[in-house]
């Protein structure tokens, strides 16, 4: 499903344009719509992270300092006569190749995993890290994977051949970074987030910011 936002002053030409995106596909969803660059709006869009942005230029200057994920945008014209035929184009040649929202789907989710991690006192500077985040962005692409049933090394195989190291390496990064995340936490936080103080293992970790997005 492709969601889309807009942003625009003119409120007759939203419902316009409204109406003639959601006859494009019905693999589409306007999430919502807004008459200026709120506080709310975009407060919603950084939570909602929509595929599409759609504004005039002006707006789209101001967003891409407010927005915090990877969007498309598109910009309405600026004649006095507006017509939605272009921007519906736009959307329909963006729906036709599917690689590019899955792409975008997938580096929102890295970068919300990567906030999330530092949140939670994890050091995003350290290797482990870094491979804790492709762990757990290869089980939200592969959600057939059972963590309690498979074995913590055939995940990390895909990750040791994307950087091109061992499988041992994987495993004493990952280890290392949630050692360091122990060390600066207390045994209430850790409880508390992962249901033990001690002793937490790659697949708890995996599993927990697995279900977090």
């Amino acid at each position: 499903m492709i969601s889309i936002f807009i942003f625009y002053h003119d409120l007759k030409y939203l419902s316009h344009l409204s109406k003639d995106i959601l006859q494009i596909n019905n693999n589409i969803k306007l999430i919502g719509f807004s008459e200026i660059v709120s506080k709310s709006s975009i407060d919603y869009c950084n939570k909602a992270f929509p595929h599409l942005v759609i504004a005039n230029k002006q707006s789209h200057k101001k967003l891409s300092s407010l927005l915090n994920f990877n969007y498309i945008a598109i910009t309405i014209p600026q004649e006095s006569e507006l017509s939605t035929e272009k921007i519906c184009n736009q959307i329909n040649k963006f729906i036709l190749d599917s690689k590019h929202s899955h792409k975008l789907d997938i580096l929102n989710f890295r970068k919300h995993i990567y906030n999330e991690l530092q949140k939670f006192k994890f050091n995003t500077n350290l290797c482990g890290t870094q491979y804790l985040i492709d762990c757990i962005t290869y089980i939200h692409e592969n959600p057939y994977i059972n963590l309690n049933n498979s074995k913590i090394k055939s995940l990390f195989t895909p990750i040791a051949n994307k950087y091109k190291t061992t499988i041992n390496s994987v495993s004493w990064n990952i280890h290392t970074a949630i050692e360091d995340m122990c060390k600066s936490t207390s045994k209430e936080f850790r409880k508390n987030v992962y249901g033990s103080d001690f002793r937490i293992s790659p697949q708890t970790v995996i599993r927990v910011f697995s279900n977090l997005y």
